[in-house]
């Protein structure tokens, strides 16, 4: 979740804002691999990490199988009502995405402004294959959502809204990583010389480039000129 909120997040910005984001990726990366270290020694108290069943590392019962309420607390506190809250806010920020990238392709049908024309090519490299990730992420997290609904609304066990949230929680990697290979921008920059130059755009950043108009009322710049002409005579 961390991750896909990340992409969306960036996608959010670039698209509604035109804004570049590469200075944030440091960020992004701090977020995703570093900030579970500041919930995920929270079970260790009363020992909550154990044999939990398929997806869960947390116990819902103790050892001797009688019910474990903190467990069953810690479940719901520390990735159900987290994952829930962010669906809504994800499937929001895509459909936002969606609306504002359909108007700019309206726009950009015979438009041949440079500047739009920039605009198109850089959301179709840096915005369309990003964009299979968060639906991909809130397509197959659906079933589950379900599941709980009905198992919140009902006590009976629904066989195959179980069947199919046991299928799409495995699954999302193996079609993330699907979306990945066969996206045609992706396998384009996946060689050695893309690889070697993206990692030095992110370890060695160049200096900002300064440009400096020549002044013809200057004296120096009326020197050069005599010159110039008395060359050319």
């Amino acid at each position: 979740p961390l991750a896909i909120t990340c992409i969306m997040v960036d996608l959010f910005v670039k698209v509604v804002f035109d804004k570049p984001t590469e200075r944030f990726e440091i960020l992004y990366i701090l977020l995703i691999f570093a900030s579970p270290i500041l919930y995920s020694w929270i079970p260790f108290i009363h020992v909550a990490y154990g044999p939990a069943g398929a997806w869960c590392w947390i116990r819902d019962v103790d050892y001797e199988c009688n019910d474990f309420p903190f467990g069953t607390s810690l479940r719901f506190a520390l990735y159900w009502v987290p994952l829930y809250i962010l669906m809504p806010i994800l499937f929001g920020l895509l459909i936002i995405i969606l609306v504002l990238l359909r108007k700019r392709q309206k726009q950009w049908i015979g438009n041949f402004n440079p500047e739009s024309i920039e605009l198109k090519e850089r959301m179709q490299k840096e915005v369309i294959p990003l964009l299979y990730y968060p639906i991909i992420f809130l397509l197959l997290n659906t079933p589950p959502l379900v599941n709980r609904i009905a198992n919140a609304i009902q006590s009976e066990t629904i066989l195959p809204l179980w069947i199919l949230a046991a299928i799409s929680i495995p699954f999302q990697g193996a079609v993330i990583t699907l979306a990945f290979t066969l996206d045609p921008e992706t396998r384009k920059n996946l060689t050695m010389p893309h690889i070697v130059a993206a990692t030095k755009h992110v370890f060695v950043r160049d200096g900002p480039m300064q440009e400096y108009p020549l002044k013809s009322d200057r004296s120096d710049s009326i020197v050069v000129n005599k010159e110039m002409e008395t060359v050319i005579n």
